[in-house]
């Protein structure tokens, strides 16, 4: 996709009043009480955008709205007059999101180029003190560790791959030709009313179910119709593939905050959007993520083949890629906790130096320098325990050069990342 540009990003923030309530024992995540939505749209608009761009955006908008209950609110800001995307820096976003009390933000990108439009989707964690770091910071005390994982695991992004809306489809509207239509409010003839149409209005498809048809109008009506009042020669697959993805992207989100990866698990089970690995990847990732911190995971470690096995799946989708190893990385951190084991350092080991090796991911050290904080502080215990002949100083001594080993390549690489090119 040379010479794209860009039009629109559109910024869904998920704002959560989630409060961290009493902790069912030392370390254990954060019962969250009282979690309330309140979905902000952010749109940032751009003065080039046509007008169907537009309609495509409130349908996508409308729709990922639809799918969460308890919606308070709904705002739009717009970029300023001579303000490009790119001004629209990381830090600006969080600022926002801040400023709008929300935890999760998700937006998309529109790209143009000659025949289509593209949507690439990211969703960002907006860093917070009380979720979730509140509970890490009860498993790991120390201010280094703590920094880490307040940089790494709050900010974590998700970028999707890109999808694709044909052009000229989105720029061809359907007509009615009726002369009246009541569209519904469900796909019931016995529903209620949402509205009349006029024989000549235009109209967007935005789903199907059965003989229905649900579409959006130029002026914002949304509703219900029998197939046989439209021309539904072209169906627009592919923003019905946008619709979904965006559907499951919230449907996680509002399980994962109700406590619950049921919503996000059955968008898995009974839609097939876009097939590309690495959308099936971070999908299994993000139910992984529900399922660690779900309401079921509170009294008891969460159980490898419950929540590991997500990573796992999405590692095999995704081989090379940091994303899945460094989740995997947390889920055997936090189980070390509880259940530290000399044992369990070799596999995460491993794998996270050779992320370090092929991609020097700072990331990656960040989580392997913290999986070996975690057992050289239960050393004592561990030598207790397993009546080891190796000494746990001994042992502490190995460690503490590994830890030293890891912060000194680190060094290497953020000065590396900071050089000017020449």
């Amino acid at each position: 996709m040379k010479n794209i540009s860009l039009h629109l990003v559109l910024l869904l923030a998920f704002c959560c009043s989630a409060v961290a309530g009493d902790i069912s024992r030392i370390g254990g995540p954060p019962r969250l009480q009282g979690v309330k939505h309140k979905i902000l749209v952010l749109e940032f608009d751009s003065p080039q955008l046509s007008d169907w761009g537009r309609d495509i955006s409130q349908i996508i908008a409308q729709q990922v709205l639809g799918t969460i209950e308890g919606v308070t609110s709904v705002g739009v800001i717009n970029l300023r007059q001579t303000e490009t995307r790119i001004e629209l820096t990381p830090k600006r976003i969080h600022e926002e999101a801040l400023n709008q009390n929300a935890l999760v933000v998700i937006w998309g990108e529109f790209y143009e180029d000659s025949t289509d439009v593209w949507l690439h989707p990211h969703l960002r964690l907006v860093p917070r003190e009380e979720f979730p770091v509140s509970a890490f910071g009860l498993m790991i005390p120390d201010q280094y560790s703590r920094d880490t994982l307040k940089a790494a695991i709050p900010t974590l992004q998700v970028n999707f791959a890109p999808l694709r809306l044909p052009m000229q489809t989105l720029k061809d509207l359907s007509r009615f030709y009726r002369q009246t239509v009541t569209l519904r409010e469900s796909p019931d003839l016995n529903a209620p009313s949402t509205g009349q149409l006029q024989m000549g209005d235009t109209y967007y498809l935005i789903d199907k179910q059965n003989d229905w048809t649900k579409i959006s109008t130029r002026s914002g009506k949304t509703g219900w119709i029998r197939h046989t009042v439209l021309d539904t020669k072209k169906q627009f697959e592919d923003l019905q593939g946008v619709v979904k993805l965006a559907q499951g992207i919230v449907q996680y989100m509002a399980g994962n905050y109700r406590l619950s990866a049921n919503s996000f698990q059955n968008y898995l089970d009974k839609h097939a959007y876009r097939q590309d690995s690495m959308n099936r990847a971070f999908a299994h990732i993000m139910l992984g993520n529900s399922k660690f911190w779900g309401k079921e995971y509170f009294n008891r470690i969460p159980r490898d083949e419950d929540v590991s096995i997500e990573y796992y799946r999405a590692k095999q989708l995704l081989p090379g890629h940091p994303s899945p190893v460094n989740h995997l990385a947390i889920v055997n951190m936090y189980k070390m906790r509880f259940h530290p084991s000399r044992e369990m350092i070799p596999a995460i080991e491993k794998e996270l130096i050779e992320i370090i090796k092929t991609q020097n991911d700072l990331d990656a050290i960040g989580n392997l320098r913290i999986a070996y904080g975690m057992v050289e502080r239960n050393l004592d215990w561990l030598a207790k325990r397993d009546g080891s002949s190796e000494s746990a100083a001994s042992l502490r001594s190995r460690l503490n050069e590994k830890i030293s080993k890891l912060d000194h390549v680190a060094e290497q690489l953020k000065v590396q990342r900071i050089a000017p090119e020449r």
